[in-house]
Parts: structure tokens; C-alpha cells; sequence
């Protein structure tokens, strides 16, 4: 048999050989060995580009993937790897007695809490929970109701006069906080208040 022919032999070996590895469904599941006992396979391997499902058993979840992806990256659940700091988190709640009200928005995302003690619902960034776990409104922020008439009438005079919140303050004798509680509704007038602004108001009318 001339070199040639036995060249020629060995490439059809090699391209059946191919073919029956590439469509074993016994042989994927082989490659898929890393995974363990908490992945489960739900549909047949046909080929590394033709994506199969498996189940985690861990978090819940239904996970698509490319098998190419399984056999040469060796990659895991893409839900538990986007999510890898939520175990973290929800010790951290437990721990605290909060309550978390949003999806997972990663360590830099704004998500809503609810804390158990008082009831009061927050939002906060997580990596700032964790070094400031308690309720806002309890440790003396205004939370933000509808503002009342005479914040309303504060902003609606000044932005007809062109002024600015620390300019109103000046010429109405308050500090520039005072009016943006008024205006954005943390806190409500008082009697005195309407009284003098209102004078105010109509002598630089």
C-alpha cells in the first residue's frame, strides 16, 4: 500500500472518528463531568453549537447554553454568576432585619429595602448598605410627601421672578434649605410661615 493510500486512510479515520464524537450525546455528558451532581442535562446533545438546557439544582434556575462553551471554558450557571453577590446580601438583610424588595442590581446598583423593625421602605446602593444598614427616615431624613400650597407658591413665584432657591432664601429671610423643603414637600408650612412669606412675597411683587 503506497504512502499515499495510507494517508488517505488515516484522514477518513480521523474524519469518522470526528463525527462519532461530535455527535455522542454519552460523550458530552462525559465533558460535562466538572459540573457535578447539581447540574441536570434536560435535552440531547446534537452538536457544540446547537444549545442544550440544563437545571440547577442550587439556585432554581433553567440555564441555555452553547456546548462549546461547556466542553473547552468549563463555565457554570450564567444565573448564579451574575448574581454571585446576592448570598451575601441576603445574610446581610437576614442579619439586619431588612427586607429586600428589588432584583439584584449588583454590588453598585440602587435596589428598595424595607426594614422590618420600623416598616419604612429605602432605596440604597448595596456596597453603601453594607456599611450603613439603618432606616433613614428613623435616623432623621425627611421622607418626601406632596408638597403643600405655599411650596408651590414659593416655586412658582421665584421661577416668575427668575430666582434662584438660595436667592428666594435671602430675600424671604430663611435659609436656602427651608425652601427646598417646602418646595419639594419633606416638610409642611406653618402658619407663621404662610403669614411672613406671603408678606414677603407681595411686597417684591
Amino acid at each position: 500500500m503506497s504512502t499515499i493510500e495510507n494517508d488517505d486512510r488515516s484522514y477518513k479515520c480521523f474524519l469518522n472518528h470526528a463525527d462519532e464524537v461530535r455527535h455522542t450525546n454519552d460523550w458530552f455528558v462525559k465533558q460535562c463531568s466538572y459540573l457535578g451532581a447539581d447540574y441536570e442535562l434536560l435535552n440531547e446533545y446534537h452538536s457544540l453549537k446547537s444549545a442544550v438546557t440544563f437545571y440547577h439544582k442550587v439556585c432554581g434556575h433553567y440555564w441555555n447554553v452553547n456546548p462549546d462553551a461547556v466542553v473547552y471554558k468549563h463555565v457554570k450557571c450564567s444565573w448564579c454568576r451574575n448574581h454571585r453577590g446576592l448570598p451575601k446580601l441576603k445574610r446581610f438583610c437576614k442579619e439586619h432585619d431588612l427586607k429586600i424588595l428589588t432584583p439584584w442590581a449588583k454590588h453598585h446598583g440602587i435596589m428598595k429595602f424595607q426594614s422590618k423593625k420600623c416598616g419604612h421602605i429605602f432605596t440604597r446602593r448595596v456596597g453603601y448598605l453594607y456599611k450603613n444598614p439603618n432606616c433613614p427616615y428613623c435616623n432623621g431624613y425627611r421622607q418626601r410627601q406632596k408638597p403643600g400650597r405655599l411650596g408651590k407658591e414659593i416655586y412658582e413665584w421665584r421661577h416668575k421672578k427668575g430666582f434662584t432657591q438660595a436667592e428666594t432664601a435671602e430675600l424671604l429671610h430663611v435659609s436656602p434649605k427651608t425652601v427646598s423643603y417646602l418646595e419639594r414637600g419633606y416638610v409642611k408650612e406653618t402658619e407663621e410661615q404662610t403669614r411672613l412669606f406671603k408678606y414677603y412675597m407681595n411686597s417684591l411683587a
